[in-house]
């Protein structure tokens, strides 16, 4: 075994994790979170662990070793060991760096105790690394660093063993937006949103959540670390989204306007814990940790990996478990910022909603072409060049060009599509009516089980076309 008696030729270099890039590199890190070997599609087994150092500022960086022997896999045996990793290969996949360790390109590793009171002796090796008196001052450094109040990973251990009082204040609850820095709370709250990554790129979730307006006296804390703030946030592919709850928290909107929502980045086995979950649905929240994030500075809100030491867990709750006080909070919160059904904003588009679009002819042929921008007399009943989805008010900063229309609404758009034409092309009452229910059928198959709104008809003033216009209401 390689000790510090036995010193290689030349010092390693190693990198810290925040400057990690494509390539090589050796590492000397703290072990986050691993998961038990496991078999592989092929001969071998293969290890998951993520890393941390403190040039990550709480985040990690995951890593998948394999070896088809599974007894030469790293032996840590708990988050907070230590591991120096030589010849670690990282690569981006999907968008994301990781690192992957094999015996094939020379990759070797060494572990060695968390505990701030271990000597400074590796487990046994399986495929170990030399190591400098350099090296084991690193590792000493690391481990204290693991083992102060100050870091931001897993030091709730040492706060529950020092303060077993803790334990009965399990059930107190806080206001997600009230949370200082630094501190593990409790919370119940709302699912607006949650995203997830292809299974192949992480296991991990962001749940967005929302507990009513946020205090007033709280608006000199610093703002919350978002999804939109990771170097590589997750596509909109893996989105489940409440678009009512998103229109009253403005979760995801510009940063003009106050998003009562706030983002929890879920870790490993609590992840796995609520993959079926959707938003709409209430939770209770146990050991969230509120952690700084820098440039601009933020507040982070985690639940860690490791099991559920110290209570830390997701309770999925009913109307009937939750707080009363959390049901009257998303009430008010409701009724303060209804969604705005008028296009007050607009005030010089004609907006006829669907109830009255068969008339829609009539108030368009009685505009002048001059009213209608560059229109001419002659093209001023051609059918509609494009279909948006729109909020006027906005208050809903999405568009959707025809195609998403004809996404959302399916095998009823053709239908949809020429009942336009033929209200905009001037046929009879009776057909126009006869349309007017066709689109109302379309609109209904489209918007069924997903949001509660109408369709407006507007007349752009700025162009020739015509918008199809969906108003939460």
């Amino acid at each position: 075994m390689a000790s510090s008696d036995v010193q290689p030729q030349n010092q390693y270099e190693f990198t810290d994790l925040r400057n990690i890039t494509e390539g090589r590199h050796n590492v000397i890190a703290v072990v986050k979170f691993f998961k038990p070997p496991k078999k592989t599609r092929g001969s071998g087994f293969s290890m998951f662990v993520s890393i941390s150092d403190p040039s990550l500022k709480g985040d990690k960086f995951s890593v998948t070793i394999i070896n088809n022997n599974v007894e030469k896999l790293p032996p840590i045996r708990s988050p907070g060991d230590i591991v120096i990793m030589h010849r670690l290969s990282v690569s981006d996949f999907r968008g994301r760096l990781q690192g992957y360790g094999s015996e094939s390109i020379g990759f070797a590793v060494t572990v060695f105790p968390g505990a701030i009171d271990s000597l400074l002796i590796p487990y046994e090796p399986t495929s170990a690394c030399t190591f400098t008196d350099v090296d084991l001052s690193r590792v000493k450094e690391l481990r204290n660093w693991y083992n102060s109040p100050d870091c931001p990973l897993e030091k709730e251990g040492l706060q529950l063993l020092n303060h077993p009082e803790v334990e009965q204040d399990m059930h107190n609850l806080s206001r997600i937006h009230s949370v200082k820095l630094n501190s593990f709370f409790n919370t119940e709250a709302q699912v607006v949103a949650i995203y997830s990554y292809p299974s192949e790129v992480s296991n991990d979730l962001i749940l967005c959540i929302w507990d009513g307006e946020p205090p007033n006296d709280n608006l000199h804390l610093l703002p919350f670390y978002k999804h939109s703030d990771l170097e590589h946030p997750p596509s909109p592919d893996g989105l489940l989204m409440d678009p009512r709850l998103s229109c009253i928290t403005k979760h995801s909107f510009s940063s003009e306007v106050v998003d009562w929502s706030v983002c929890v980045f879920i870790f490993d086995e609590h992840a796995e814990s609520i993959r079926s979950l959707k938003p709409g649905a209430f939770v209770r929240l146990f050991n969230l940790h509120c952690i700084p994030k820098y440039n601009p500075d933020k507040r982070k809100v985690e639940m860690h990996g490791g099991g559920h030491r110290y209570g830390r867990r997701i309770e999925v709750l009913t109307e009937e478990t939750a707080s009363m006080d959390l049901l009257e909070r998303l009430r008010l919160g409701e009724m303060s910022r209804r969604p705005i059904n008028a296009a007050s904003l607009w005030p010089d588009m004609n907006c006829l909603p669907v109830m009255t679009i068969a008339q829609f002819y009539e108030v368009f042929n009685k505009r002048k072409s001059t009213d209608l921008g560059s229109i001419s007399e002659s093209s001023s009943l051609s059918p509609p060049s494009r279909i948006r989805l729109a909020d006027v008010s906005g208050r809903m900063p999405v568009v959707v060009s025809t195609s998403g229309v004809e996404a959302l609404i399916g095998t009823h758009f053709p239908s949809l599509h020429a009942c336009l034409r033929t209200i905009l092309n001037g046929a009879t009452a009776e057909e126009r009516a006869e349309a007017a229910e066709a689109i109302k059928e379309a609109w209904s198959a489209c918007i069924d089980g997903w949001v509660d709104a109408r369709l407006l008809a507007l007349q752009n003033n700025c162009n020739d076309e015509f918008e199809m216009v969906y108003l939460d209401g």
